[in-house]
């Protein structure tokens, strides 16, 4: 563009220069268009290069955290390993994508190594879909589970991303948008308040998951290896539970039997998969109190604490019960 069209007034009718107006989003959106693709181009170099230098290390790595729980499930080792690799790309110990940063700092745009320094900060995160685009934009909106954040990711297709599932991954930040570092893991098979409940578990032991990612990472991939026969065994537990929290409570056989009914008619409608109990009784025991003429003051935060679990976990399941019972709340008694 010319330095006189720049310099004349901007055909909006604003009455305001050009490079002043609306050339100055134009020169923005250059920029930014300039910056992802210098990123991308250093995304993808960092992958090529550290699969070929650092491929012993790589094998090594996944030979010491070799799970044989998944190796009847070709699909869930091949994942199990994908996730690693996010893992060792971030992990501190080794330093491979902040030295990779570091070597090629030289050769990128100012603007460009400001978001790449931020790289080497992150380490895998479990995120929920909140949101798709809409129209004929190609974005998902998600949220940590962790810290709360909200990033806005570009994909191919947002068809095939479902509204509530869940993703792991590690989010690196672009001009405009964050992205998933190498790849993401879709936890489709997963029940949030689960997963809400071994973070919980993991931070409250470790710090973070990044401390000691391989077992938590194979504790989660195991949420999602679902049993047929174990869920309904899960399903009677959560019930005996419940029912032994209430009696030692003196609640009335009659309450109950109606929160052991919902529990039944919930199981049948919704077949729910899991594999902690704690904050399915927890939040069974919340919906059949929370509708009795006595709830004794009860709160979510005060069963969280009596089953040993997170406030998040018995909230989440408590709302899905409410939503799928909510012609089949027990009676006031």
């Amino acid at each position: 563009m010319s330095k006189n069209l720049r310099n004349k007034l901007c055909p909006c009718g604003s009455g305001k220069k050009y490079k002043k107006c609306c050339g100055t989003n134009q020169t923005l959106k250059i920029d930014a268009n300039m910056i992802n693709h210098e990123l991308y181009e250093l995304h993808e170099s960092f992958i090529d290069e550290t699969t070929i230098k650092h491929g012993q290390l790589i094998e090594e790595t996944l030979q010491t955290y070799h799970q044989s729980a998944f190796d009847e499930y070709d699909e869930m080792q091949q994942i199990y390993q994908n996730g690693l690799l996010i893992w060792l790309f971030t992990n501190p110990v080794h330093s491979l994508l902040k030295d990779f940063i570091t070597n090629k700092k030289y050769k990128l745009h100012k603007k460009s190594l400001l978001l790449a320094d931020k790289w080497k900060n992150v380490s895998p995160t479990v995120v929920e879909i909140v949101a798709l685009s809409t129209g004929n934009q190609q974005f998902i909106q998600v949220r940590s589970l962790i810290t709360g954040d909200r990033y806005i990711i570009p994909v191919q297709n947002k068809k095939g991303y479902v509204v509530g599932s869940l993703l792991l991954g590690s989010i690196i930040p672009f001009a405009s948008h964050h992205n998933f570092l190498f790849s993401m893991i879709k936890l489709y098979n997963h029940a949030k308040a689960d997963v809400l409940e071994l973070i919980y578990h993991s931070q409250k032991r470790d710090g973070q998951i990044s401390a000691h990612f391989p077992s938590f990472y194979s504790d989660l991939l195991k949420l999602g290896i679902n049993d047929d026969g174990e869920q309904r065994n899960l399903y009677h537990e959560v019930s005996q539970l419940f029912a032994n929290h209430m009696t030692d409570k003196n609640i009335s056989d009659d309450l109950i039997l109606k929160g052991l009914k919902a529990w039944e008619n919930y199981c049948r409608s919704e077949e729910p998969t899991f594999k902690k109990i704690d904050s399915y009784a927890a939040a069974v025991e919340y919906f059949t109190l929370k509708l009795s003429s006595n709830q004794h003051g009860v709160t979510q935060n005060q069963l969280a604490k009596e089953y040993g679990i997170s406030p998040g976990s018995v909230s989440a399941n408590y709302r899905k019960l409410e939503n799928a019972l909510n012609q089949e709340k027990p009676s006031s008694t």
